[in-house]
């Protein structure tokens, strides 16, 4: 006996698991982004803490230079 394949079927099936994993994969990288964003701020409350001033890579240099100009 040969199977006969419900090709609609086949290709909605195909993409609900695209639309399904694309949803994952905005949602993870939505919340890897916001764990780095928490790391960056509470190593600058840390940096404010001991030092009385943020030393974020990048910030501190065009910041000095800015106000020495």
């Amino acid at each position: 006996m040969s199977r006969r394949v419900d090709v609609a079927a086949v290709t909605q099936l195909s993409l609900d698991t695209v639309y399904l994993y694309s949803i994952f994969a905005v949602g993870l990288k939505a919340q890897i982004n916001g764990h780095e964003l928490q790391e960056h701020q509470h190593a600058g409350r840390i940096a404010d803490q001991t030092s009385g001033q943020s030393h974020a890579v990048g910030e501190g240099a065009s910041h000095h230079r800015g106000a020495a100009a």
